[in-house]
């Protein structure tokens, strides 16, 4: 069993990365999310389909996340060993769909928009993940699987706020 969770939190070893695993869990996440919004906007998915898929995607990996840090985590004697990083997945994920909902028309046709967007939401992830403000270095300080997940679930919360805001501005200098 402690194989299938190594497998699961470690999103698929990408946290195994001896330098910055939250970052590279961050990354791929980024472009697990790109390739999906490719396919689904190519295919003509809609989205609230997309945002459905993502929403079962988060609330299980959340869940899932919770309860098996723990029996991970036992072997390294530490709450959140830093090879945990489906709880980055998580949080990444939030921060790109929840931002996602302003431009999603436009998307794929400025690629300006596509950059902000993607750098934007990556940077103030991370931001937020690692100097942990308010909420989330309260949820991070529960020393249990669901603080682990429940940090991450608030920085991307956090991000996507900045994320929204930097689209904003970019539309309301650039665009008008």
């Amino acid at each position: 069993m402690f194989r299938i969770h190594e497998l699961f939190l470690t999103f698929f070893y990408f946290g195994k990365f001896k330098t910055a695993p939250g970052t590279v869990g961050s990354v791929v996440a980024l472009f697990c999310w790109l390739a999906f919004a490719t396919v689904a906007c190519g295919l003509g998915i809609s989205f609230i389909s997309q945002n459905i898929f993502w929403s079962i995607f988060l609330v299980l990996a959340f869940i899932y996340g919770s309860l098996a840090t723990p029996k991970y985590t036992k072997k390294f004697n530490q709450v959140d060993h830093q090879t945990i990083v489906l709880d980055e997945v998580v949080g990444q994920i939030i921060t790109l769909q929840t931002s996602f909902v302003l431009i999603q028309d436009a998307y794929f046709q400025e690629p300006v928009l596509m950059i902000i967007h993607q750098l934007t939401a990556l940077f103030a992830f991370r931001f937020f993940d690692i100097k942990k403000p308010s909420i989330i270095g309260k949820a991070d300080q529960m020393k249990n699987g669901f603080g682990v997940m429940l940090d991450d679930v608030f920085a991307g919360l956090f991000a996507a706020v900045v994320t929204q805001a930097a689209i904003i501005l970019y539309i309301a200098l650039v665009v008008y």
